[in-house]
């Protein structure tokens, strides 16, 4: 049961983390762009990583099964990063010309 409001609690972490990341690293702090779009995969590991070390301290759970937990759901998590980088055009992705195939274009 613990394991389980852990995992809720370490989810906003990691897109606190996400966010954070984007803002610092790719906004450069303009706090006029602080609501706009844009995630970064390791600054949601690292909030991720900080969120279950915490929450797994408070709650006085060992940390060795959670961490074998994430090992577990990264891949799916890249996954899906993949997906939103590859839609939204930022990264590994874009349109593709109309003569193309696949629709998509990977730089």
């Amino acid at each position: 049961a613990y394991s389980r409001l852990l995992c809720m609690m370490s989810l906003p972490g990691a897109i606190f983390g996400a966010r954070l990341c984007s803002f610092i690293l790719e906004d450069h702090c303009d706090w006029r762009k602080a609501f706009r779009p844009g995630f970064w995969w390791h600054g949601g590991l690292a909030g991720l990583v900080v969120a279950t070390f915490v929450g797994s301290t408070a709650m006085k759970l060992p940390l060795r099964p959670l961490v074998d937990s994430l090992g577990l759901g990264m891949p799916m998590f890249e996954v899906f990063n993949r997906l939103g980088c590859i839609s939204y055009g930022c990264c590994w992705g874009g349109p593709a010309p109309e003569s193309s195939q696949l629709r998509i274009r990977f730089n």
